[in-house]
């Protein structure tokens, strides 16, 4: 095989990969209490350095509209998922932060996912988990150029 080759096999098989977890995620969220974007905000607020995020960066996030992503928040605050609170220097800015609950049921997810990972990995041997995680590692690791 030639390097093209080889890139092209890789870039492929990242591909499959990807759509496979992505179906084993989607399985793991019918079986959840709340929807694949109510996912993503949890995911994206606990992720958040400040803890918190406004209605507006979570709507340019996600690329939804300010009312849609307020909407899908007082579901959640129904649930007891998050936090709505009011900005005390700009009242028409709503800060959402995540509950305990919230991250008690992400860490669960988590768990799932994670799980149902390495029961596709444990069929390999040591020598093949070595490989693949040092060349994860070097690609993790390698800059990405923007100029290419």
């Amino acid at each position: 095989m030639t390097n093209e080759e080889l890139l092209d096999g890789i870039l492929e098989y990242c591909h499959i990969m990807s759509r496979q977890m992505k179906q084993v995620v989607h399985q793991l969220v019918l079986d959840c209490p709340i929807s694949p974007m109510q996912m993503n905000i949890l995911h994206i607020l606990l992720e958040s350095e400040s803890g918190g995020m406004k209605i507006s960066q979570l709507s340019r996030i996600l690329e939804v509209t300010n009312s849609n992503i307020s909407a899908i928040c007082q579901r959640l605050e129904k649930a007891e998922l998050v936090r709505r609170t009011r900005d005390a220097k700009d009242q028409r800015v709503v800060i959402v932060t995540p509950t305990p609950k919230a991250r008690e049921l992400m860490k669960h997810m988590e768990v799932q996912i994670r799980s149902s990972s390495r029961s596709r990995l444990q069929h390999l041997s040591r020598e093949q988990l070595e490989v693949i995680y040092f060349a994860f590692k070097t690609i993790s690791e390698t800059e990405i150029d923007s100029t290419e």
